[in-house]
């Protein structure tokens, strides 16, 4: 499955509880060696409880993009409630819909999430 297919998706919790929508996936650069870079391998899915579309680099709990504070400042209040599911919170991925091993309450919010060059 591609990751562009994940975009969009339903998340679904372990207790059948609808969660939100995949509105980013997140990779690490730490896979196999290709050429003079690491392959890139799946880490997360950011799930958003609104379908506001994707987060466009802002507000992901790290240095984003520099844009114009009224951008990042809208794309952040509309993704509040953002959570993120890693790899091993993932129980099953299929067309359209993700289903966790854990429970929604068990997600990490966006917000306290390290930036991603320190995990």
């Amino acid at each position: 499955m591609r990751a562009s297919e994940l975009l969009g998706a339903t998340v679904i919790d372990a207790d059948d509880r609808p969660v939100g929508d995949v509105v980013d996936v997140r990779f690490s650069e730490d896979g196999p060696p290709l050429g003079h870079r690491a392959a890139l391998r799946f880490d997360a899915v950011l799930i958003s409880p609104r379908r506001t579309g994707r987060l466009m680099g802002y507000g992901e709990g790290r240095p984003g993009p520099d844009g114009p504070w009224l951008i990042k400042a809208i794309v952040k209040r509309l993704h509040r409630g953002t959570t993120i599911a890693r790899w091993d919170e993932i129980a099953e991925l299929a067309p359209g819909r993700v289903r966790l091993r854990i429970a929604a309450a068990d997600l990490t919010s966006l917000g306290d999430f390290p930036p991603d060059d320190q995990h």
